[in-house]
């Protein structure tokens, strides 16, 4: 008889642990997309910055995302980015959206990972309702 009570015992606490797991799984999800999102609106603000600031109004976007990090096209250096952010989700490298014009308008990550959130609280979806966190984009269009 004991030992039927130790086995519940076993299984009501890996249930609970188990349940638990997923708990702090999904926490872990929503940091990321949190992150994801605040990085994705400070790329599309350098951008947006890099974009306004073209010297003679001959506005460009920039050809890659390292001049974020150091614009000389002006006397003195302008800086739009301390550095090149890591997408949250994949840990690498954002990856650029080009522009109709030429350069990059904005990133997007390469995850092909299920969102949990619905709103994408200023991201321009490339498609209605995005099914993956590739769909997420952080892109400014210009004036």
């Amino acid at each position: 008889m004991t030992y039927f009570w130790f086995l519940f015992v076993v299984f009501l606490v890996s249930v609970g642990a188990g349940h638990y797991l997923d708990l702090q799984s999904r926490v872990a999800q929503r940091y990321k997309e949190v992150e994801l999102i605040r990085l994705g609106e400070a790329y599309k603000t350098a951008i947006q910055a890099y974009y306004l600031s073209s010297p003679q109004g001959a506005f460009r976007y920039p050809d890659r995302l390292e001049e974020l990090l150091h614009d000389r096209r002006h006397v003195v250096v302008r800086r739009y980015l301390r550095r090149l952010y890591l997408d949250p989700i994949t840990a690498r490298p954002f990856l650029p959206v080009p522009s109709e014009n030429g350069g990059i308008a904005g990133v997007r990550s390469g995850s092909p990972t299920r969102p949990l959130a619905k709103a994408l609280k200023g991201a321009q979806a490339s498609v209605a309702d995005p099914q993956r966190y590739s769909d997420w984009q952080f892109i400014y269009l210009g004036p």
